[in-house]
C-alpha cells in the first residue's frame, strides 16, 4: 500500500489511483493494466464484424468460463473480439494475451483481481 500521506487509493488498495499526488512502487503496475485496456481498445476498434462465422450462435457466452479450441488461424481471436464489440459491454470488458510482456511482471490472478476490483465483469484470456 502506499504510504504517501495524501494518496488516493484505488477499490482494492493495491496501487495508488491515477489521482495519487506521490509515486509508489504500485503506481507503475497500475499503468501497466491502463496499457492492457488501451491495447484492448485499440484492437477491438480494428476488428471487422461484417461477417461473424456461423458458430457464433452456437456458444453460450452466459457461461462463466468458455474454452474455444481450434488449430492456428482459424479465427478463434477474431470470433471473441466480434462477440466483444458487437454484444458486449465494452467498459466492462478487456481482452488480453497471455503472451504479453505484462504477463512477465504480473500473473493472470493479480490481473483478475484487480479488473474485478475495478468493476470488470468479462475477462477474454487469449493464448492461454
Amino acid at each position: 500500500m502506499c504510504t504517501a500521506k495524501r494518496a488516493i487509493y484505488c477499490q482494492n488498495c493495491l496501487f495508488c489511483s491515477a489521482n495519487c499526488l506521490y509515486l509508489c512502487k504500485y503506481s507503475e503496475k497500475h499503468l501497466d493494466m491502463e496499457a492492457l485496456f488501451a491495447k484492448f481498445k485499440s484492437i477491438l476498434n480494428s476488428v471487422p464484424t461484417g461477417f461473424v462465422r456461423y458458430l457464433h450462435d452456437n456458444i453460450l457466452w452466459d457461461n462463466r468460463l468458455i474454452a474455444i479450441l481450434g488449430t492456428r488461424g482459424v479465427g478463434k481471436t477474431t470470433l471473441i473480439l466480434q462477440h466483444i464489440k458487437l454484444y458486449g459491454i465494452i467498459d466492462e470488458s478487456l481482452f488480453v494475451t497471455a503472451d504479453d510482456l505484462y504477463f512477465t511482471s504480473n500473473t493472470l490472478y493479480d490481473l483478475a483481481l484487480k479488473f474485478f476490483h475495478s468493476g470488470g465483469k468479462s475477462l477474454y484470456i487469449d493464448e492461454i
